[in-house]
């Protein structure tokens, strides 16, 4: 879930790129960890969904990596509790993997963290990581990587705020192991919506040969007090500062695929509380949706972690009636 600040005016929602006429949607979902059959019950409220998320597990993935031996990880206990890879094989759809870039528990974090993976130093976790790939089925062709996603918050080990370049070497990489196993891998570059700070997001940007698609997360929050109403709600999404209009803009200049790592609704809150949600919200819903038909190339994953947006009636049939 992404964090964001701040308000801005009504503006044009359209940018200077579109998504290719008569494009399939490239729509997903994420329901929790391994969350195979409660994805396919989301698909059968709202049609079929393409793209499937999950997490490496930012604390228990760089603990004790394992033998670099393909065959032992078929059977190993400890590659499926460290990788959540094997529970989607056979699922029939694409695979976006959230890759930690650090350990959480990595000494400094930040810089010492980014300076130790550009190094090398934990090319063994990562090269496992792409042989469970194609152990279970996955490959070039039906998985993605998604690179130490809102990296531009400070949430995260690999926040890297005033530390572009040295994040940028480490996604570099990151790819580039990752790619020594499984050739021309696509993988997304995933800052979370909205100005956090960190300037110029274009600083952290690894270059094309790097990044397949360019990525923002999306919610229907934001942090102010009072109540937040549609259509001025979207209408901000877009045009804010590293918005919806920025990243379309960019990912063409760019010449990378448009995604959103993740997108969903967020609770009302309370009236004392500085985030604000929607809650359940056709209107954001609906809107959403015509913002990916419009522009979106690369995955759009809805958030349903613990049926944030499954238990919202109204807005599941809105994304039905949008995406029918």
């Amino acid at each position: 879930m992404p964090h964001n600040r701040g308000f801005g005016e009504r503006a044009d929602r359209r940018a200077s790129t579109s998504a290719p006429s008569g494009a399939a949607l490239p729509l997903g979902v994420y329901h929790g960890p391994g969350a195979v059959s409660q994805c396919a019950t989301f698909e059968e409220k709202v049609g079929i969904l393409p793209w499937r998320l999950d997490f490496g597990d930012q604390h228990r993935m760089f603990a004790a990596p394992l033998p670099l031996i393909s065959a032992h990880l078929a059977d190993s206990s400890r590659a499926v509790d460290t990788y959540p890879i094997r529970v989607w094989k056979g699922c029939e759809r694409t695979l976006l993997l959230g890759v930690p870039m650090i350990p959480a528990c990595a000494p400094g974090q930040g810089g010492e963290g980014f300076a130790a993976v550009a190094a090398g130093t934990y090319d063994s976790v990562f090269t496992l990581q792409a042989e469970a790939f194609l152990a279970n089925g996955f490959n070039a062709s039906n998985a993605m990587i998604r690179i130490g996603w809102e990296f531009n918050g400070d949430w995260f080990a690999w926040s890297a705020s005033n530390m572009a370049r040295e994040f940028v070497a480490a996604f570099r990489r990151i790819v580039k192991v990752f790619r020594a196993t499984i050739p021309g891998l696509p993988t997304m570059w995933n800052p979370t919506r909205g100005d956090l700070g960190l300037g110029n997001l274009g600083n952290y940007w690894p270059g094309a040969e790097y990044a397949t698609c360019a990525a923002l997360d999306v919610y229907d929050a934001e942090w102010q007090k009072g109540l937040i109403r549609e259509p001025k709600e979207f209408d901000h999404i877009v045009s804010q500062k590293y918005g919806l209009a920025w990243l379309a803009d960019f990912a063409r200049l760019e010449g990378v695929q448009v995604g959103l790592g993740e997108w969903g609704l967020c609770p009302v809150g309370k009236p004392n509380v500085e985030q604000r949600g929607g809650g359940d919200d056709p209107v954001f819903v609906t809107e959403m949706v015509k913002w990916i038909k419009d522009y979106a190339t690369g995955p759009c994953i809805i958030w349903d972690d613990a049926g944030s947006f499954s238990s919202c009636e109204n807005s599941v049939a809105a994304l039905r009636a949008a995406i029918s």
